[in-house]
């Protein structure tokens, strides 16, 4: 889990020249789906490091997710070479830990 977290954030500060300039989505961008995919997989591996996972638990660590792809758009915007600000990722990355936090839910303990 330590490491899907450590890719995560390597690609996520990774400098925009070194991104594939593929674009299979054009309605909707690949970044979306990625960022979808990269945030429901976190929150959904961060949940898996509890032995109970009630919905407090899946809730926290949710929010936190959530927290943590804000946070970085605002990182991407100040500091990193050719990445800017997108509210379009903040909303698949919510995307992405909402679905997680649903399945999670789904099988939670009370």
């Amino acid at each position: 889990m330590l490491l899907y977290w450590l890719v995560v954030i390597a690609l996520l500060l990774m400098p925009g020249s070194k991104l594939p300039k593929i674009n299979w989505f054009p309605l909707i961008g690949f970044d979306k789906v990625v960022h979808f995919g990269l945030f429901g997989m976190l929150t959904f591996f961060s949940a898996s490091i509890y032995t109970s996972n009630t919905r407090l638990v899946c809730i926290n660590i949710a929010l936190c997710c959530f927290a943590f792809g804000v946070t970085i758009e605002f990182v991407q915007e100040a500091y990193i070479t050719n990445r800017s600000f997108d509210v379009y990722d903040i909303l698949a990355d919510g995307l992405g830990v909402l679905s997680a936090y649903l399945i999670l839910i789904k099988f939670s303990k009370k």
